[in-house]
């Protein structure tokens, strides 16, 4: 690929490559994704057996892949397999059809500019600022959807959106991956800036026609397919 891949949590180069010392570069993460982040995908399996489930999986990657989903695609084709050779996926509907939450973004932006800027960036900041969030309540989920709104909201389109499909933040993935120096800290990110080509390519005056557009060349291709791809076991053609 001549492009970064648009993706929600950038891995350290190597991880999952050919370098057998990849692990050892990459195992603080490893570790990190497969005690907390992967829970929810790998429930039901035992703490023991994550991690090194986990180091299994991306040893098949040629370039790493920032969805958990791969795991769990794994899985349900390597049960699949004892029975069938063929499996038709819908990955990829919802980039297609407008299928993600994350697409309405656009469409409240033309009601939300409607409310005065005191209450844009200060009052309902602070106010959601205060109310709990949780993606297992629905309404503690509500706002957390809010918050996540009205905290990029000021943002370009293509920032906004890159917003959304971020799972940690600058300092966070800096953190995590220790990969940049206290001088490189505030060089630009490739990804928001490959995303920001796919925003300017597009000719339609239709935001919503625009975030499309973006997807079907960054995330569908670099990342929903290729983990279908790749977290199928056995031969690939």
């Amino acid at each position: 690929m001549t492009e970064p891949a648009v993706s929600s949590m950038p891995l350290p180069d190597g991880f999952g490559g050919p370098d057998p010392a990849r692990f050892e570069r990459g195992g603080q993460l490893e570790s990190f994704l497969a005690t907390v982040i992967l829970g929810a995908q790998l429930d039901g399996m035992a703490q023991d057996e994550r991690e090194p489930f986990v180091k299994a999986v991306t040893a098949r990657l040629a370039e790493p892949v920032a969805d958990s989903a791969i795991l769990t695609t794994y899985l349900v084709s390597r049960l699949a397999s004892e029975s069938v050779t063929v499996i038709l996926s819908g990955v990829g509907g919802d980039e297609l059809f407008g299928g993600y939450r994350r697409y309405l973004g656009d469409s409240l932006m033309r009601y939300y500019a409607f409310v005065p800027g005191i209450v844009r960036k200060k009052w309902l900041p602070a106010l959601l600022a205060r109310i709990p969030q949780d993606r297992h309540s629905t309404w503690k989920d509500y706002a957390r959807y809010a918050a996540a709104f009205v905290k990029s909201a000021e943002l370009d389109p293509a920032s906004r959106y890159m917003d959304y499909v971020t799972l940690f933040s600058p300092q966070v993935q800096q953190e995590l991956l220790q990969r940049q120096s206290s001088e490189d800290s505030g060089a630009s990110n490739p990804a928001l800036a490959t995303l920001q080509s796919h925003f300017s390519r597009c000719t339609d005056t239709d935001g919503l026609n625009r975030i499309l557009y973006a997807d079907l060349k960054s995330s569908l291709p670099d990342d929903l397919l290729a983990m279908t791809e790749l977290g199928v076991p056995g031969e690939r053609k």
